[in-house]
């Protein structure tokens, strides 16, 4: 179990942000009385912001109360500056919390503004908090950016404070290049660069010395690093306001302790740590420790062990963070599995599996749900206006007959005005029934397409469980079985998602809801979705989308369109072949022109023109791979319903370049 704690020595990586670290200074009740005898607005905002930059570490729900304060005075006052310096720590607080899909709006949020008021100190600053959130998920390249752009600010006001926190950054970013094998040096010069600039502050000396541990750990000299460690919690013994440099000190202690096979020391430092965060109420911190106790309870008391990996599930969804559950179901099944328990390791791997799945199959059972009963209420609807009309029509006769009788001078006006009448009412009748008419024509294309390209998938599907319930199968022959399974549900479940969305589309009509966001994240995670289809093939895939640009759509539908023509160039594209992603900001004006390249099969000329309209006609992929064209069809919807316009270039043989236009910015 070495192993499985050992990956927790890095957890803090990315906690350090810039303009923060003179909070240790800070006077509060200074700043407490000031906030009361303030008399203008501006300076109130200020007070609540360095308030909650004092209490983010030590009482983040403190710290959240001014905030909230801030934030309803200086948009009362509409003091820009201030509600960005006020977005700015709430964006450090979500990323406290493991909420980093708010943590990077606010960043955002907050570059705005200080664009706005043209703040280059507050723009770097927001530059660098967006690093930290980008590393933090993942995306170091564009981390990377962040990092870099705001460097350039901070030298060229010799903002030494900052560049501190800068260059630990830039320390953590290259720390984890998996692909250059002298990133632990690389790491260690920034941080030695950063140690220089943060010899007169003290939470970003302690900051530098716990990264320049965590290198010394990673290299192997757990000795040299616990110097480095022990130093940071010596210093930081009888101060309250360094709870998060020392947590992670303890951390890093528990494990190079560990492993140095001194367990008792271990178990001390482990256990200092968990009093801390719960004092604390830092519910992750506090799940991670569990995590690691866990993890060194199992090796000599596997019941305990596992009894602290279940506290640390139930906090964890007490949290609501699915991806420490995830961690912890990891550390479960390594301890059944070390202790050869293999049925409790497969079904808690089943749980791993079904937490992965869960939101997505609640969306899809969702999806079908309404797609059915909004297309059941239409009918009805539509059947009893027709029946509607057809009793008035009756009763208007009815009515022209009494008055004929009754009246013949002034039956033939009557009559005049009511066949009017009736014949509107019969062209609504006839567009009623148009309606219904088309509405069928919908379930029957539907019921088509599924019974014709979801019948044989699933087919598939029961066939292989039926030679896997034979049990005569090899270890080799059930992996083979297993791959086809996969390949068999995977496209029978985007099948059914692109029918989903477009019968949605036709019935209900296409919802739309547009936001200013970056494309480059929802390009990436489309990409980590598809890249086991395009490893099958052996497929090179390159995003030349810059990090910065920003457009103005349905986020959903963007992510449905780029998702749905990478699948296809996939597709279509040779084995060995290569996809390419770029953008162009000056062919179209006020739009982002997104091309998607691929050097695969191409497109008959002839199809360029109905390609996005026909359904049910699509052409098999170089691996025989079946598909329906309503990807297509929906992406030429979601296009044009945010404004743009999708195209194809083509020469068959010779690969295609699928475009499509979103606009920069709200107009």
């Amino acid at each position: 179990m070495r192993n499985g704690i050992f990956r927790f020595l890095f957890f803090y990586n990315f906690l350090l942000l810039t303009g923060v670290a003179a909070f240790a200074q800070i006077d509060v009740s200074r700043l407490s009385k000031e906030l009361k005898i303030a008399k203008e607005d501006n300076r109130k905002v200020l007070v609540l912001d360095s308030m909650a930059l004092y209490y983010r570490d030590a009482n983040p729900d403190t710290a959240l109360k001014f905030i909230r304060q801030g934030l309803e005075l200086a948009q009362g006052i509409k003091y820009i500056y201030g509600e960005a310096k006020l977005r700015s720590v709430l964006s450090q607080l979500y990323g406290h919390w493991g909420n980093r899909d708010d943590a990077y709006k606010e960043s955002l949020h907050a570059l705005q503004l200080f664009r706005a008021v043209n703040s280059d100190t507050g723009i770097a600053s927001a530059y660098n908090q967006l690093s930290v959130v980008e590393a933090k998920m993942g995306n170091y390249d564009s981390a990377m950016y962040y990092i870099l752009e705001s460097k350039k600010i901070f030298e060229k006001y010799h903002d030494t404070n900052d560049l501190v926190h800068t260059y630990i950054n830039l320390g953590n970013i290259a720390e984890e290049d998996v692909h250059d094998d002298k990133a632990l040096d690389k790491a260690l010069q920034y941080f030695e660069i950063a140690l220089t600039y943060a010899k007169d502050n003290k939470n970003s000396r302690l900051s530098v010395l716990n990264n320049i541990g965590i290198i010394y750990g990673k290299k192997g000299e757990l000795e040299k690093s616990l110097t480095y460690f022990n130093t940071v919690l010596t210093e930081t013994d009888t101060i309250t306001n360094f709870d998060i440099v020392r947590i992670n000190a303890l951390i890093n202690c528990v494990v190079a302790y560990d492993n140095l096979g001194d367990h008792a020391k271990a178990f001390k430092y482990l256990d200092e740590e968990l009093k801390l965060a719960r004092s604390r109420h830092m519910l992750e911190e506090e799940v991670i420790g569990l995590i690691n106790l866990g993890a060194m309870q199992s090796n000599t008391d596997t019941a305990k062990g596992l009894q602290s990996l279940r506290d640390a599930l139930a906090l964890s969804i007490k949290v609501g963070n699915k991806s420490l559950q995830l961690k912890v179901y990891d550390n479960m099944v390594d301890v059944y599995t070390d202790h050869k328990d293999f049925k409790n390791a497969f079904l808690i791997q089943g749980l791993q599996y079904r937490l992965s799945s869960q939101v997505f199959n609640m969306e899809k059972a969702k999806q079908i749900s309404s797609l059915q009963a909004s297309y059941e209420l239409e009918k009805s609807n539509i059947k009893v206006d027709q029946l509607k009309m057809i009793n008035h029509k009756n009763e208007t006769q009815k009515t022209l007959l009494l008055i004929f009788v009754c009246f013949i001078t002034t039956a033939l006006l009557i009559i005049i005005f009511f066949y009017r009448q009736t014949i509107l009412l019969n062209s609504q009748l006839k567009v009623q029934k148009e309606e219904l008419k088309q509405l069928n024509t919908i379930k029957d294309k539907l019921f088509s397409v599924i019974g014709h390209d979801l019948r044989s998938p699933v087919g598939s599907i029961v066939s292989l469980l039926s030679i896997w319930d034979t049990g005569s199968l090899s270890e080799e022959e059930k992996k083979e079985v297993i791959y086809h399974l996969k390949s068999q549900t995977r496209a029978t479940l985007e099948t059914l998602d692109k029918l989903l969305n477009w019968g949605q589309s036709q019935i209900k009509g296409i919802t739309i809801f547009q936001t200013e966001f970056a494309p480059k994240r929802l390009i990436k995670d489309s990409l980590e979705l598809l890249m086991e289809q395009a490893l099958k093939k052996n497929i090179t895939i390159t995003d030349n989308t810059p990090p910065d640009i920003q457009v103005f759509a349905d986020r959903l539908q963007f992510d449905f369109v780029i998702r749905n023509l990478l699948s296809n160039a996939i597709k279509f594209t040779h084995i060995g072949g290569a996809i390419e992603i770029s953008t162009d900001n000056d062919a179209v004006k006020d739009f982002t022109v997104f091309k998607i390249k691929d050097n695969g099969i191409g497109i008959n000329e002839g199809r360029h023109k109905t390609i996005f309209e026909a359904i049910g006609n699509s052409t098999d992929g170089t691996a025989n791979e079946k598909g329906t064209n309503v990807g297509l069809k929906l992406c030429k919807e979601y296009v044009v319903t945010n404004g743009g316009q999708i195209w194809v270039e083509s020469v068959e043989g010779q690969g295609a370049i699928f475009c499509f236009t979103i606009k920069n910015k709200a107009t």
